[in-house]
């Protein structure tokens, strides 16, 4: 399911109560201690209707890479065959998001595409139209980490319309958070994702992050639509945009900035928002080298490695440790196919050299 449900002891109880009335009884086990019940009657005659409810008891409904969630309720689904609604009131127990650096790119859809000597099937008759009514709350106990981010929410929302274009309404609140930038914490003091009943499941965002160090006060703010968000820096202290981060996360003006340091603010805003590595690529074919890798998550154990390819055997190299200020040269040969001759000479030490052996399959 693409929910990433997985039911146990599953059973499952019917009776004819007579030749158009058919009646379901059944439960199950999400794998831990989550139930769902539920029932349904069936009536044939005289025309196709159903009549079904369902209850929740701390069952795990998603349980995908990214989002696990705990979910307790009641739903009951009625009313013709060819005209359905369903309406529930779902409380969260307990959810986690994972916010990813990279996430799988999505499949394309081939249409046109048929397999030969397979006869295609007339697709089942299926209800036109199952409409919405579900209230979806959570107190709080709704985590959102990674990417820097770890935090609390709550959420108050409804579903309503179709279930093919659902519409929601309601928002989605921090209760509290924090965000860390190169070591640097920033307090998620404003979170809200407000859901106006707009097409299409596009929220407005309000979000703000703020931190206090050296004398100065600012921090992030993101806000507009999900699908088109802007981020501001801003400051309290009457500090210039530009020159908000800067003094929030290494304590100097924007024109003291190394370029590691300017790099370094540049990836971490991009982690934020999910596009590190497509900044990362610009910036190496930017400074044009082949290789541009920032590496570590705080300023003390970050490290920036840059180097160019000469030509198909030679690469070199340079690498610097941010935090201790260590530098030091590379250079890989390949002196015959899948062996690599690689030296590594650190200032105020002796080289290092080695030889490897490399294959592909």
């Amino acid at each position: 399911m693409d929910a990433g449900l997985a039911l146990t002891d599953v059973t499952v109880q019917a009776a004819l109560t007579d030749s158009a009335v058919i009646t379901l009884r059944g439960s199950a086990s999400d794998g831990g201690r989550g139930r769902i019940e539920g029932d349904a009657t069936v009536r044939l005659e005289p025309a196709p209707a159903i009549e079904a409810a369902v209850q929740v008891d701390r069952a795990a409904l998603l349980q995908r890479d990214h989002v696990t969630a705990w979910i307790s309720g009641t739903g009951r689904l009625e009313d013709p065959w060819n005209d359905l609604s369903f309406r529930g009131d779902f409380i969260v127990n307990e959810a986690e998001v994972r916010l990813v650096d990279a996430m799988p790119p999505d499949a394309v859809a081939l249409d046109g595409v048929r397999l030969a000597h397979v006869t295609e099937e007339p697709e089942a008759d299926a209800p036109r139209v199952v409409s919405l009514d579900v209230a979806v709350r959570a107190d709080r106990a709704m985590f959102v980490r990674g990417r820097g981010l770890d935090s609390e929410w709550g959420v108050d929302l409804r579903a309503t319309g179709d279930v093919r274009d659902p519409v929601l309404a309601g928002s989605v609140r921090s209760l509290r958070g924090s965000f860390d930038l190169l070591g640097k914490p920033f307090e998620l003091t404003r979170g809200t994702i407000d859901f106006d009943g707009a097409a299409g499941l596009d929220p407005v965002l309000d979000v703000s992050l703020e931190r206090q160090a050296g004398g100065a006060a600012g921090g992030i703010y993101v806000d507009g639509r999900l699908s088109r968000p802007r981020v501001r820096f801003g400051s309290g202290s009457g500090l210039p945009p530009d020159e908000v981060l800067p003094r929030l996360v290494f304590g100097v003006s924007q024109q003291s900035l190394t370029g590691a340091q300017a790099l370094q603010l540049s990836l971490g805003v991009a982690r934020l928002l999910g596009h590190g590595t497509g900044l990362q690529d610009r910036l190496r074919e930017a400074a044009g080298v082949d290789v541009l890798r920032v590496s570590g998550t705080t300023a003390e154990d970050a490290a920036i490695a840059v180097g160019q390819n000469l030509g198909d055997q030679v690469y070199v190299g340079a690498e610097q440790q941010i935090g201790s200020g260590q530098s030091s040269v590379v250079v890989e040969v390949e002196v015959m196919e899948n062996v690599i001759v690689d030296s590594r000479l650190e200032a105020g030490q002796s080289a290092n050299i080695g030889v490897n052996w490399r294959l592909d399959y």
